[in-house]
């Protein structure tokens, strides 16, 4: 008898290559490799989907849009909004490369949003405080003092991360200009 027609969902299940979750962590990570990311953001990726797994009890790649729901009520329970937003932006970035290279059928990150977080008030130095701060450090007339200013100016100049300002070389800068 011959066959016509596509196959059935069963069948095509049948068929198709399961992906482990080694498989596609080595598969992730070598794109991220490949994309040259930075080993500090290779190792949140790594921290956040081991965190993840506690949550979960099955393999992510089997994962389902309500295990990560449940992972977020869960996980609402034990830690801030903001911490459970950073895992759900790495999960997205796995999910969406596992997918986008048909590693996955289904994207369970596709419906899933950020949680909102309460606005807070970061209090922050006035004028006259900062003043006050400059004026203390350049008491000092060490190079560590004239370092230490340095460093502030910089920051409040150009709002520039500690991770950005750390990795700055002198080639970096030319003729009083971030290149």
């Amino acid at each position: 008898m011959a066959r016509r027609g596509d196959l059935t969902k069963d069948e095509l299940k049948i068929i198709k290559k399961k992906i482990t979750d080694e498989e596609a962590f080595e598969s992730f990570f070598r794109d991220c490799f490949l994309r040259n990311l930075r080993p500090a953001t290779i190792g949140y990726y790594k921290n956040e989907f081991h965190a993840a797994k506690k949550f979960i009890n099955k393999t992510l790649v089997e994962c389902e849009q309500q295990d990560i729901e449940n992972l977020i009520i869960e996980s609402k329970k034990l830690i801030k909004v903001t911490t459970i937003n950073t895992r759900l932006r790495a999960l997205r970035s796995f999910y969406n490369y596992l997918y986008k290279n048909k590693l996955i059928d289904k994207n369970p990150m596709k419906n899933i949003k950020l949680l909102r977080d309460r606005l807070k008030t970061i209090e922050t130095l006035d004028s006259k405080e900062l003043e006050l701060l400059l004026k203390t450090i350049r008491k000092q007339k060490t190079f560590v003092g004239f370092r230490d200013e340095v460093i502030l100016l910089v920051f409040l100049d150009t709002g520039v991360r500690l991770s950005e300002l750390v990795g700055i070389e002198v080639e970096d800068v030319r003729k009083n200009k971030f290149i």
